[in-house]
């Protein structure tokens, strides 16, 4: 819900949004940036969403830069203009796949809820029809590939040369 959505994340969600606000997952990684002292921190919310609520959250407990990352263009469109609508200024919302438009940068805390469902059982459960995707193959959004892994592995193997010595990662996942 809106309501929701603003209470736990700081968001203002947009009264006509198509897109789900948050999951479980959200929910989980919500819990570990509360447990951080993110004041001064870079933080990047890799696959950020439609709403970027883990980026509004990582902004509002102080950390110095957020940079949100989506490969949806819609959802980064839509991120952008809800951090601008719920005060999160110091926000950056790139559109990229995992760390290809990153550059060199370098954060402190790299979050990501993964894609982690299945293609076949995704395909079979009729997820695409749930996601209003005009752009794209709307799978991007839920697929982590056959196993559910893929996207997993991925960024497990690019995002580490973006964090910083002592910096960390935060993976959110669902197995199924």
């Amino acid at each position: 819900s809106r309501l929701l959505a603003r209470r736990l994340f700081g968001v203002r969600c947009p009264v006509s949004s198509p897109y789900f606000f948050w999951d479980q997952v959200t929910l989980g990684l919500r819990a570990v940036l509360r447990r951080e002292s993110l004041y001064g921190l870079a933080v990047c919310d890799m696959g950020c969403g439609p709403v970027a609520a883990l980026s509004s959250l990582a902004a509002r407990l102080g950390s110095r830069t957020v940079t949100a990352v989506d490969i949806v263009p819609e959802f980064v469109d839509s991120a952008v203009a809800v951090l601008g609508d719920s005060g999160v200024h110091q926000a950056e919302v790139k559109l990229s796949d995992f760390d290809e438009n990153l550059g060199d940068a370098t954060f402190d805390i790299v979050l990501f809820n993964s894609a982690y469902i299945p293609s076949g059982w995704g395909e079979s459960h009729g997820i695409n029809r749930d996601y209003p995707i005009k752009t794209m193959n709307t799978s991007v959004t839920w697929s982590g590939g056959v196993d559910g892994t893929e996207s997993i592995r991925a960024f497990l193997e690019r995002m580490p040369r973006h964090l910083r010595a002592a910096g960390r990662l935060f993976l959110g996942f669902i197995r199924f």
